[in-house]
């Protein structure tokens, strides 16, 4: 329960963050006779326009199932899954799997290597997302891209897990001009 409450207070920050963005500019903008646009604004985009702009997490996942029963403060054998996870990557992959090519806004940590770079690539090649390194996906030095470790039972029920989300505090804000060609902002 407090992960809902906690994803719909994330909801309600990013939407207040863009709608003082855009006051911002547009204020900026009626002020003076100047063009004036954030920094973001001023980058050029290489997407093309989408209906479905995403804001979320990546996050690498990992459930792990003991092979016996789970004993408590050793390590017990198990076998493990790691996946692509995190809500905005699920909903981007889902929407570019039919065919609609959104536009992710995410963060990924660049301390433990290549692997963002991996999850990336598989966006782009294999389900039609459009996101960019240090563009729509913002590149956070020092940390890892957020994870998920779930620990299961010999049953299959949720033990206790482990989330490192630190990365999807520096989620990038969609530049006003991509906002304004989208028709849909998923949060």
């Amino acid at each position: 329960m407090s992960l809902v409450k906690r994803n719909a207070q994330v909801g309600a920050e990013i939407a207040i963050a863009i709608a003082q963005q855009q006051r911002e500019t547009t204020a900026k903008s009626t002020s003076t006779t100047k063009t004036t646009t954030t920094i973001q604004d001023t980058k050029t985009t290489t997407f093309q326009d989408s209906k479905f702009v995403v804001m979320g997490g990546i996050v690498q996942d990992i459930v792990a199932k003991p092979s016996a029963e789970l004993r408590l403060h050793t390590s017990n054998p198990a076998v493990s899954v790691p996946s692509d996870g995190g809500v905005g990557r699920n909903v981007a992959e889902a929407l570019g799997r039919l065919g609609s090519h959104p536009i992710l806004y995410s963060a990924v940590g660049t301390a433990a290597g290549g692997g963002p770079n991996d999850v990336l690539h598989r966006l782009q090649k294999d389900c039609g997302v459009q996101c960019a390194a240090g563009e729509s996906i913002a590149m956070v030095p020092h940390v890892n891209t957020a994870s998920y470790i779930a620990i299961l039972n010999q049953d299959g029920d949720l033990h206790t897990a482990c989330a490192d989300m630190t990365a999807l505090q520096e989620i990038v804000i969609p530049p006003t001009s991509v906002l304004q060609k989208a028709e849909f902002l998923v949060a």
